[in-house]
C-alpha cells in the first residue's frame, strides 16, 4: 500500500483529520528571549485511529508552532502529520512510495487512516 503525503489543511481534514488553532495573542513587544515564552500560533491536526482486532484505538496528534502566522503553524502541522504518517506506514517521505513499506508489531498489515 502507498502512502501519499498530505498536501495541505485541507487535504488532512478531508481525509478526516480535525484541525484545533490557538492564537496565544501577541507578546510584550519585547523579543522572545526566554526559552519559556511559547510561540504565538499552535496548529493541531488530530483523528481518532482504530487499531487491530482487540486494540481500542489511539488519539493521532501533530503539532505546528509559529511566531509568523497560523498559516505557518497549519503548515507545520501537515508536516508533522506527513511525518508520522510516513513512521507508522512505511514509505519514503514526500511520495508516494509502496516500495518502503515496513511490517508493524502485528506482521506485515497496514491500518489505512483514510476512510
Amino acid at each position: 500500500m502507498a502512502v501519499t503525503d498530505l498536501a495541505d489543511v485541507a487535504a488532512a481534514q478531508s481525509a478526516g483529520y480535525r484541525l484545533l488553532q490557538n492564537d496565544r495573542g501577541p507578546s510584550s513587544g519585547a523579543p522572545n528571549l526566554s526559552a519559556s515564552q511559547p510561540p504565538r500560533f499552535q496548529s493541531t491536526l488530530e483523528k481518532w485511529l482504530l487499531g487491530g482486532a482487540g486494540d481500542s484505538g489511539f488519539m493521532l496528534r501533530a503539532y505546528g508552532e509559529s511566531n509568523a502566522s497560523a498559516a505557518a503553524a497549519d503548515a507545520a502541522a501537515v508536516s508533522a502529520l506527513n511525518d508520522i504518517r510516513q513512521q507508522r506506514y512505511g514509505g519514503a517521505g514526500g511520495r508516494a512510495s509502496g516500495d518502503a513499506e515496513s511490517a508493524n508489531a502485528k506482521g506485515a498489515t497496514l491500518q489505512v487512516d483514510v476512510n
